[in-house]
């Protein structure tokens, strides 16, 4: 008997996802500064000068804030962020001013490795940024830190519609992005939290075009994650480019009472 086959679509297979410890690493024990291999006692700096000196030259040396830093690639790594020619790019370790006096030496890089995470300040504006550094094992010594945000619409919970599928469909695609910005927005203060040396924070946040009468109208939604964020009387400043609300109760000044609030026009 003969038999008619009719060939169907063929199913594109899924793709694989990314493994989820590419992207975001699991969070490592608390560095302690590595024991040299050697005492350099014939060095004058080693030799000759105290523990108390010799820091005061690393700091000396290696304070050059504010740092940028950004994240780049899969997997993701945290680099230097040189701005020249055709946008930035990673900073290669052995041309970086800031770490050729850690690489003298195993001794000069233990002692001055807690130098250089906390006597600068580390510029990012991204949440994979903040999300490495916090799971990085040096986390405890970063003491300063400098968030940029550039945004359009404000990271608020938004409630999908009750219509029917077609409209579903028409706006998942819109609803998927607002509520992916908005878990990366909490995720970025829930990371920043996991940096238990910071002491010193200043949090950039500019709306972009007219965005900025919607993140005056949602101010408080949209900054109430970072209340509680300083710990042990650290320092916090919050810039912000739009007006204080109208209403009563709602403004970055009532609920964030141990910040700095500037306001730019």
């Amino acid at each position: 008997m003969a038999c008619l086959l009719c060939p169907g679509r063929r199913r594109r297979r899924p793709k694989k996802a990314i493994p989820y410890e590419w992207i975001y690493p699991p969070p490592r024990p608390q560095q302690q500064p590595p024991i040299p291999r050697h005492p350099q006692s014939q060095s004058p700096l080693f030799g000759k000068l105290p523990v108390e000196l010799r820091l005061e030259v690393f700091r000396l040396a290696l304070d050059c804030s504010p740092i940028p830093v950004h994240t780049k690639g899969l997997p993701r790594f945290v680099g230097l962020q040189n701005l020249g020619v055709g946008g930035p790019q990673v900073t290669a370790v052995c041309e970086a001013r800031l770490l050729s006096l850690l690489m003298t030496c195993s001794r000069a890089y233990a002692e001055a490795l807690p130098v250089l995470y906390s006597v600068n300040t580390f510029s990012m504006g991204s949440s994979d940024t903040v999300s490495l550094l916090a799971a990085a094992s040096y986390a405890s010594w970063i003491r300063r830190l400098e968030f940029v945000s550039l945004s359009g619409m404000p990271p608020i919970s938004v409630q999908r519609p009750d219509e029917g599928w077609i409209e579903r469909r028409l706006n998942r695609r819109f609803f998927q992005g607002e509520e992916f910005c908005r878990a990366a927005w909490l995720k970025t203060w829930e990371d920043m939290r996991k940096l238990e040396g910071l002491r010193w924070l200043h949090v950039k946040v500019r709306a972009l075009g007219s965005w900025a009468e919607a993140w005056r109208k949602h101010e408080m939604e949209v900054l109430m994650p970072l209340r509680g964020l300083l710990k042990d009387e650290a320092y916090g400043k919050l810039t912000v480019n739009w007006d204080r609300p109208a209403a009563q109760g709602t403004a970055a000044e009532d609920i964030l009472k141990e910040w700095v609030i500037e306001r730019l026009e």
